[in-house]
């Protein structure tokens, strides 16, 4: 009946079996949903005020309620239900970062601050320290996220075996967090150099370096599978000793740590582009694909490394390992870019958003090429699309949704359009011959 937008006869069944049981938390989340789609706000409102009256307990029956709220514009009436909501449930986690969600997305930040140092006695649990530290660094505290951070790395050091080398848990979170922030204090610090004599200024690089790699050291320890942590340890050595040994020999440490890592693969080619050697990029790049030889994201690399006469022979070789990668389709899809055949552009990056519309990259790519190349009306379908898909992944989509300037407690705040054409900016043809 639902199906058939039989809403009311719907209702009434719903309204049946909620009489019979009245504690089934799922039975009032799926009438919620039913109001959601063929109700008024009015109702949805007394239905869920009905169903948190029975189902105390249940969080997601709470903060659906205050959602709905807030969405009408009611933030007191949001606020109130997570007052009541924190009665029924003071130690929930959820139920804690949803007041402060809510508080600092309506820049309540004294608020937001005051609710999450009373969550830290309550609930205690590492998500709320990671997000007490990103409300400090949003507000530009960044003494006061340093100490939290620290304290919150000692507190739970050992991060947890990550499912994947793409997913951190939290603790690995922390570490990263507070990674950045010692490197944020360092690039500071060194701002200052040129104040001070020769003598005094290379003691303070050297004493820089030290609290340095004592943090990297540490985190690396502690989280050895979170490949972003080996990699910020070697932006440190890169930055601030320009030293491609060392840096090298971290890399060697984190593959040995985590071996078939594409991740750690991709930047260990890339250290050597940067430093100009290319013969060991061209090795690394093939003993890469030796052990990862099914590798979307290598291949996608090789294709990028290629002169532009011999892109076409690598993308071949890498259609017939990844035909359903979406990073090796966009680097075909930027060949054919290159070559100015922009009907078959269009469709490779069509054809990379079908297999994965979670990866912003190809998004971005699409948007740009059609800025250049198409109509308004094909710019504005793929920004449209783009938008429904709301992506959450891809390299330079991450470097700016999760950007420090850009997070907030609450997450990113930038929409999915704005974050689209920031990334489109990003995205160059480096190392393809445009004619």
């Amino acid at each position: 009946y639902q199906r058939r937008v039989h809403g009311e006869t719907a209702r009434a069944i719903y309204a049946h079996a909620l009489t019979e049981f009245p504690s089934k938390k799922g039975l009032w989340l799926r009438a919620a949903q039913l109001e959601k789609a063929h109700g008024t706000p009015a109702q949805l409102d007394q239905l869920l005020k009905k169903a948190v009256k029975y189902c105390p307990q249940a969080e997601i029956l709470w903060l659906m309620a205050a959602k709905e709220r807030w969405n009408q514009g009611d933030v007191a009436g949001a606020r109130s239900i997570l007052g009541e909501a924190f009665s029924a449930n003071p130690d929930s986690e959820q139920i804690w970062l949803a007041a402060v969600k809510l508080e600092s997305e309506n820049h309540e930040m004294e608020r937001a601050r005051i609710l999450l140092a009373k969550a830290r006695q309550r609930a205690d649990t590492p998500r709320i320290w990671m997000k007490s530290a990103k409300l400090e660094r949003q507000t530009g505290a960044f003494a006061e996220e340093r100490r939290l951070l620290n304290q919150a790395t000692s507190r739970w050091p050992k991060a947890e075996k990550a499912p994947s080398e793409h997913s951190l848990d939290v603790i690995s979170k922390i570490w990263l967090m507070t990674l950045q922030s010692e490197l944020r204090e360092a690039r500071a610090d060194a701002a200052q150099d040129d104040s001070f004599p020769p003598e005094e200024r290379a003691r303070r690089s050297r004493r820089r370096m030290e609290e340095l790699r004592l943090w990297y050291t540490r985190a690396y320890k502690n989280c050895p599978e979170t490949i972003p942590i080996w990699i910020a340890a070697v932006a440190a050595e890169e930055q601030f000793t320009r030293d491609a040994v060392k840096a090298r020999t971290l890399l060697e440490k984190a593959r040995l740590r985590n071996p078939r890592s594409e991740e750690l693969w991709v930047e260990c080619i890339r250290l050597e582009v940067r430093t100009g050697n290319d013969s060991l990029a061209q090795m690394n790049r093939a003993r890469a694909l030796q052990e990862c030889p099914n590798s979307g994201r290598i291949w996608a690399e090789a294709i990028e490394m290629e002169p532009p006469a011999s892109k076409r022979a690598k993308s071949i070789q890498a259609i017939k390992r990844c035909d359903k990668d979406p990073r090796v389709i966009v680097a075909v899809a930027k060949l054919f870019w290159s070559d100015r055949k922009f009907d078959k552009t269009r469709s490779w990056f069509s054809r990379a958003v079908a297999l994965d519309s979670d990866y912003g990259d190809a998004w971005a790519y699409f948007f740009r090429f059609e800025v250049q190349h198409g109509t308004e009306e094909q710019q504005q379908l793929v920004l449209r699309r783009c938008v429904e898909a709301d992506p959450r992944h891809g390299e330079k989509w991450i470097a700016i949704s999760k950007g420090p300037e850009h997070c907030t407690v609450g997450g990113c705040r930038l929409t999915t359009e704005q974050i689209l054409k920031k990334v489109a900016l990003l995205c160059d043809m480096k190392g393809y011959n445009m004619q």
